[in-house]
């Protein structure tokens, strides 16, 4: 889980969004890149795919707050 990791070390687990971030993608990584994932985790297409929204939608709003941060000087 390096990308894991990685990921968790740019953000900062204290701010809510980036607590929220690291709480989807941990839980799709598990489903997602989990070797010893059932049948039935592998054929729930529906689940993964409303973890990726989700995922994506919280990624946007941290780039958008600090793109906003940054044309501010801060």
């Amino acid at each position: 889980m390096t990308l894991g990791i990685k990921i968790e070390l740019l953000l900062n687990p204290t701010e809510e969004k980036s607590a929220i971030f690291l709480n989807i993608f941990y839980e799709l990584s598990t489903v997602y890149f989990k070797e010893e994932v059932t049948l039935q985790e592998k054929q729930d297409i529906e689940n993964i795919r409303k973890l990726k929204e989700r995922l994506i939608d919280i990624t946007k709003s941290i780039l958008k707050e600090e793109w906003e941060r940054v044309k501010k000087g801060e």
